[in-house]
């Protein structure tokens, strides 16, 4: 909750690492023929995931350099459900316009995540610059003390907490209570 707030969401997962929240977001949003339209530059195991273990299950993906509006245009798909941004990206430093992208990706009936890992809702709060979906690693910035794995997924719409909260309990990355506490 204290995480929502901060990020101005509706409501908040504690996940067990950043990796889990992505991992959630994915199995949440998406099903066997779905799309994902994902930035080309994000952290190496959020591409990993992507193009191993969602293909895995018939969720096709397209990368593209999310910083270039019309690449982002050029690669939403009638199946399109997630368009997931990091910016800056990992590790190039790449800055992608948010509420372009937003826009983009709603006309076409997609939600937007952000990995705002790096900046960290001090500097950026994706959800008001049009995003549905937020993850954070909180191993980094939002721990601040180097003693913690864990992950956070923040949503701007309530109606979302239910399918992601059973989501993330079926996959079983949840937070264990000392880790929220550290954090917290």
């Amino acid at each position: 909750d204290c995480i929502a707030t901060l990020e101005q969401g509706a409501k908040a997962l504690g996940c067990a690492s950043g990796m889990a929240a992505i991992h959630t977001v994915f199995a949440a949003l998406t099903k066997n023929g779905d799309h994902v339209v994902c930035s080309d530059a994000v952290y190496g195991p959020t591409s990993t995931l992507l193009a191993t273990v969602m293909t895995k299950f018939g969720v096709e993906v397209t990368f593209v350099d999310t910083s270039n509006i019309e690449a982002v245009k050029g690669a939403m798909r009638d199946t399109t459900k997630v368009v997931f941004v990091e910016t800056p990206g990992n590790p190039t430093l790449v800055m992608s316009d948010l509420t372009a992208i937003a826009e983009i990706a709603h006309a076409g009936g997609a939600l937007v995540a952000v990995d705002n890992t790096f900046m960290s809702p001090a500097l950026q709060r994706p959800l008001t610059l049009g995003a549905d979906v937020v993850v954070h690693s909180m191993t980094k910035f939002l721990n601040g003390h180097a003693d913690v794995v864990a992950g956070v997924v923040v949503l701007k719409d309530a109606g979302l907490y239910s399918n992601f909260r059973k989501t993330l309990n079926q996959i079983g990355g949840v937070i264990d209570p000392f880790n929220s506490f550290l954090v917290h």
